[in-house]
């Protein structure tokens, strides 16, 4: 019986942690979408090729970054988006050199 204790405790310890973390997540996770949105923020839109990144940009809010996606998109299939983006962006971003 004790043997059962010193296993169960510190299991249930640990699922009630992760549970909480995850919880927490679920509640930060959209105020930070909403706050990101409100402030302005830009979503930075990156477009890589062999983990090469080939074009990034900026773009401030989710409706624009979405629409500016699928038109980079568009211009990707085509054979546009190369003669448009020859220099690197100046700006950070998630790719690593």
């Amino acid at each position: 019986m004790i043997i059962l204790g010193v296993i169960l405790v510190p299991v249930i310890v640990i699922l009630v942690v992760f549970l909480g973390e995850f919880l927490l997540l679920l509640l930060v996770f959209p105020l930070v979408m909403i706050a990101r949105s409100i402030f302005g923020k830009p979503w930075t839109i990156e477009v890589t090729e062999k983990r090469r990144l080939r074009a990034a940009e900026q773009v401030k809010g989710w409706g624009a970054s979405r629409d500016r996606i699928q038109e980079m998109a568009k211009l990707l299939r085509t054979g546009g988006l190369p003669a448009l983006y020859q220099s690197q962006p100046e700006y950070p971003t998630t790719q690593r050199r």
